[in-house]
């Protein structure tokens, strides 16, 4: 678990990033409304990305204070800009080659799913990917 609001001041200017040390990715699907309530959680300025040089990909950095360990974590936001599994799959693995997080997050609104509250957040227990073979996988 992480608490809120316990941020630094980390630049999204032309410096790249230590890719090093990100401990959490997280991808957002939809820029009109997934991007900006995570900008609005995790307290970054949309208005100021990190630009990656070789794919013009968006990055915006932030850290949480862990509240079970009491680290820093630092994370890693982006957005794929469009919903489907090509984007997806390309956006995660930009992400992967390019800061190695030790923890993934995909944020979506499970393709418009209307739910009992809106903004209810629902986490899998279980996740089934379905490779390019058709098979099903659990993981």
């Amino acid at each position: 678990m992480v608490s809120q609001g316990v941020s630094e001041d980390i630049p999204n200017d032309s410096i790249e990033p230590d890719f090093s040390t990100i401990d959490v990715g997280i991808i957002t699907v939809l820029d009109d409304c997934e991007l900006p309530a995570v900008a609005q959680v995790f307290d970054i300025d949309q208005e100021d990305p990190w630009i990656a040089p070789d794919d013009d990909q968006r990055y915006w950095f932030n850290t949480l204070e862990s509240i079970s360990s009491g680290r820093k974590l630092r994370l890693a936001i982006t957005s794929t800009g469009m919903a489907g599994r090509e984007s997806a799959r390309e956006t995660k693995k930009r992400m992967i080659d390019r800061f190695n997080p030790l923890l993934l997050i995909l944020v979506g609104s499970a393709a418009g799913k209307s739910w009992e509250n809106r903004g209810q957040v629902i986490i899998g227990e279980q996740i089934i990917n379905i490779d390019m073979s058709g098979k099903r996988v659990l993981e």
